[in-house]
């Protein structure tokens, strides 16, 4: 049998890492420029210390904002250089407890996968005409 892919999709590497609700999570209670929260995000559990992209998280970002979910403004920082900072809007924490309910009903439905796949698991293959 070949070797299981590092980036097959049975890996679980490939599934959606949830972006938009880490994005949410960490303007929760903070406002943050673009910078501390893609370092932000990379410390969230689906990214697992990984960067996500900085041109796909501000593109992101930027839809985000286009939806309502989030807003920003350019500050002024050192060296009269600026920098976009953003926040969440009252639309932006309904969609983030929408999401707190979607996660939960997808965790209940993935322990019931778990325990149809160790059903499965627990008895012997049946033959096939192969």
């Amino acid at each position: 049998m070949a070797q299981m892919e590092e980036n097959c999709a049975c890996s679980g590497k490939n599934l959606d890492r949830f972006l938009q609700v880490a994005i949410l999570n960490e303007l929760y209670h903070e406002n943050l420029h673009g910078f501390v929260l893609i370092q932000r995000v990379a410390q969230s559990p689906m990214f697992h210390g990984e960067t996500p992209d900085p041109t796909g998280l501000y593109r992101y970002l930027k839809k985000m904002e286009n939806n309502d979910l989030l807003a920003s403004r350019l500050e002024l920082w050192q060296n009269s250089s600026s920098r976009r900072v953003y926040w969440i809007t009252p639309q932006g924490r309904e969609c983030f407890k929408k999401w707190r309910q979607s996660i939960i009903a997808y965790r209940d439905d993935l322990s019931a996968l778990i325990q149809t796949m160790d059903d499965t698991l627990a008895q012997p293959p049946k033959e096939t005409g192969r």
